[in-house]
């Protein structure tokens, strides 16, 4: 189980593939869902990035309402843990995964949508290497978020909060001499 909800394993027939369901908590916001329909259409119809899981289905079950979630299956671990299992990140790891998120939350604002709901937690470290953002859209869900704003601005901002947690645990500090993020960039 994770903060939003269930994580079961799945077939997905059709598709020959192995898949990630997850059921969402809070069933008694059924009713508050249309635009997070909206953004979970438009993520398994148009979003494609290698740096975003792909939304495969999603819905309401039946005949028990349960809000559902299908997404490609990942292996690998949340960057929030590893961040918590180690000692120090190096600063070019750092930067090279804010990088690659930084590149699928540009292909998420190109399709219209926005995560806003960036963390530690949605962030996924494949073993092969790469980065992979999840739980795209699924903010909308929870009345504690404000999901008609300009997400794109909450997730740059989450995104420079989500360096600075991975710089925070590296033995060397933003603004000391050994760090030149330029360079690191470069």
């Amino acid at each position: 189980e994770d903060p939003l909800g269930q994580l079961w394993r799945g077939q997905d027939v059709f598709r020959q593939a192995a898949v990630t369901i997850r059921l969402l908590r809070r069933p008694e916001e059924l009713d508050r869902l249309e635009l997070v329909e909206h953004r979970l259409d438009l993520a398994a119809d148009e979003l494609r990035h290698p740096n975003v899981a792909t939304v495969l289905d999603h819905g309401i079950g039946e005949p028990v309402p349960v809000r559902f979630v299908v997404i490609e299956r990942l292996r690998g671990v949340p960057l929030a843990r590893r961040l918590s299992a180690t000692v120090g990140m190096a600063p070019r790891e750092a930067v090279a995964i804010a990088a690659a998120v930084g590149l699928g939350l540009e292909a998420v604002h190109l399709a219209g949508l926005a995560h806003e709901a960036l963390t530690p937690h949605s962030v996924f470290l494949p073993p092969e290497g790469g980065v992979k953002v999840i739980d795209l859209g699924l903010a909308g869900v929870f009345p504690d978020r404000d999901t008609a704003g300009d997400g794109s601005a909450e997730d740059v901002r989450c995104l420079g909060s989500l360096l600075a947690d991975m710089l925070a645990s590296s033995p060397h500090r933003p603004g000391t001499p050994e760090i030149d993020i330029l360079e690191l960039l470069g």
